[in-house]
């Protein structure tokens, strides 16, 4: 019986779309708890269905979403996406201390710059008689068989980057992260930097992956991310945030590592090179460690 209302000014705006990965996220989590899609990142949630107890449904995941953020009054004082949005980057800045340090490699392992494309998972695997090698050298210097791995992809990003210090991001469960940063100038034996790196993996400053990815990081031209894995499945968008991402692969007999790497950025022959490399290196650092801790059967 009573009359059509005519639009407000908040009816006739145009409804804005997400621009950030948070905007995105929460605009998820209003559209599932409101049963609606046409939803803008600037519109009150009050003014699009919303009410005391379905606010109270969008606080519970948020909370499941980003731990410790929000209070519940936070919603009403911050009624839209974008507000929202702003306020967890600003939470987010404010706790994390984790900064991204490329490596500038030589340009001629490059293609253009360009959107992420994601090339070839490559496969490969260590034979059995380095699997068997690499766990009798983590056994005598008492550190785990990824120390070893790492230290030896540390050394090989350092050679390429013709850099003495090499940080490295390590993804240590499936969404705990930690810094490990070696400077090859500093140390004359191997021992110490798998101690060096040891120490990094078990050390309890870490970051959670949730936090890590809206960290700023501006793409340089000739410069590569890149990441290190302890043998655990990728969480959603890991591999896109890095240009290569070595993964040390499971623990048994032969040892099976992956290589994902970013295929407009790198070719894939620089990427089989730098495999092959790899595997070489790391042979030589175990038969050389190996021979001085007097472990090679005569």
């Amino acid at each position: 019986m009573l009359p059509v209302p005519e639009l407000t000014m908040h009816d006739q705006e145009e409804k804005l779309p997400p621009i950030t990965e948070i905007e995105s996220e929460i605009l998820k989590i209003w559209e599932a708890v409101l049963h609606k899609g046409d939803i803008g990142v600037m519109d009150n949630f009050f003014y699009v269905g919303g009410n005391s107890l379905r606010i109270i449904d969008v606080y519970t995941k948020l909370e499941q979403k980003y731990p410790g953020v929000f209070v519940l009054a936070d919603l009403f004082g911050k009624p839209n996406v974008r507000q929202l949005a702003r306020y967890v980057e600003t939470i987010y800045a404010q706790k994390q201390t984790f900064n991204w340090k490329p490596l500038a490699f030589p340009t001629s392992g490059l293609v253009e710059q360009g959107d992420y494309i994601p090339g070839d998972v490559l496969r490969f695997e260590l034979s059995e008689q380095m699997g068997q090698s690499l766990a009798r050298v983590s056994s005598h210097y008492s550190v785990q068989k990824v120390s070893v791995l790492m230290t030896a992809f540390a050394y090989l990003m350092s050679e390429y980057a013709q850099t003495e210090t090499v940080t490295l991001p390590c993804l240590l469960e499936s969404k705990v992260l930690c810094q490990v940063e070696v400077s090859f100038q500093e140390v004359e034996e191997l021992e110490e930097v798998f101690e060096i790196v040891d120490g990094y993996l078990k050390t309890e400053d870490r970051f959670d992956w949730d936090q890590v990815k809206y960290t700023a990081y501006e793409q340089q031209e000739a410069q590569i991310l890149c990441a290190f894995v302890d043998a655990v499945p990728l969480p959603a968008g890991f591999a896109k945030q890095f240009d290569l991402v070595l993964n040390c692969g499971g623990d048994g007999r032969i040892l099976s590592m992956t290589c994902e790497y970013n295929r407009s950025r790198i070719l894939q022959a620089s990427v089989e090179r730098l495999i092959r490399q790899f595997v070489s290196l790391l042979e030589k650092i175990l038969e050389q460690c190996e021979k001085k801790a007097g472990l090679l059967k005569v």
